[in-house]
């Protein structure tokens, strides 16, 4: 989500590929669906848009404006989504990507239960995220390697 592309429409329509109507992780479904039609892309420094989220990753509090919250069940749908696409299920190496990240979107709301528990005090809530997070040893190795680099991996 952190990266939107410009598409030609023309490439859209020559490869039947549309958006999707569903509300989680429907990014990670379209740009699949694009880069396995053979899109090719380039970056560019320049930000086109402005994006919002529940949490502010700068300033580490909820949105006010926001209504969304994330839905682990809806995210994990998606990505069964793909898991069932042909093209997909051919390819060893992003089956198994795909196996991972179910247990990845699992960790990574835990992670942010946490955190929302910490910030509201409630420190019950967050010993059960914190039980939930580390449930999943690989995939919440994972999501720390991720977030935080190698040196993110040496801390697990």
């Amino acid at each position: 989500g952190w990266m939107m592309p410009m598409i030609r429409r023309g490439f859209l329509e020559d490869n039947q590929v549309n958006w999707r109507p569903i509300r989680h992780a429907e990014d990670l479904v379209y740009l699949t669906e694009v880069l396995l039609a053979g899109a090719r892309f380039g970056l560019s420094g320049w930000a086109g848009y402005r994006y919002t989220q529940r949490r502010g990753s700068a300033s580490g509090t909820r949105s006010a404006a926001s209504r969304t919250r994330r839905s682990v069940q809806e995210q994990q749908a998606a990505v069964r989504l793909l898991q069932q696409d042909p093209r997909i299920a051919e390819d060893a190496v992003l089956t198994g990507r795909l196996r991972r990240m179910l247990g990845e979107i699992v960790v990574t709301q835990a992670v942010l239960d946490v955190r929302d528990a910490v910030e509201d005090r409630a420190w019950g809530q967050a010993g059960l995220a914190v039980a939930r997070a580390v449930s999943r040893p690989f995939a919440f190795a994972r999501s720390v390697a991720a977030r935080f680099g190698p040196a993110g991996s040496r801390l697990v």
